[in-house]
């Protein structure tokens, strides 16, 4: 008798469970699950159709200065669950 395959959770768990586990940038979430940004970024896309994410976009101009900017700490795409 063979053992179980035990297989990598797919993308969009993946996705997930990095958000679940207080992932909330798309940069936060490829440094939890080590996907490729393109698979990230489709992943996070689709589950935003899904209605599974919220996407929130950042409505500020930082002009290059990330030290004085009020939003550093969570710059890129933010995602709530």
């Amino acid at each position: 008798m063979t053992a179980p395959v035990s297989r990598p959770p797919s993308p969009l768990r993946a996705v997930l469970a990095a958000i679940d586990a207080g992932a909330r940038t798309v940069a936060g979430v490829r440094a939890r699950t080590g996907l490729d940004p393109t698979v990230v970024e489709a992943a996070v896309d689709h589950l935003a159709r899904a209605r599974r994410i919220t996407v929130v976009q950042m409505r500020t101009l930082c002009g290059g200065r990330c030290g004085d900017c009020p939003v550093v700490s969570t710059c890129g795409r933010p995602l709530r669950r």
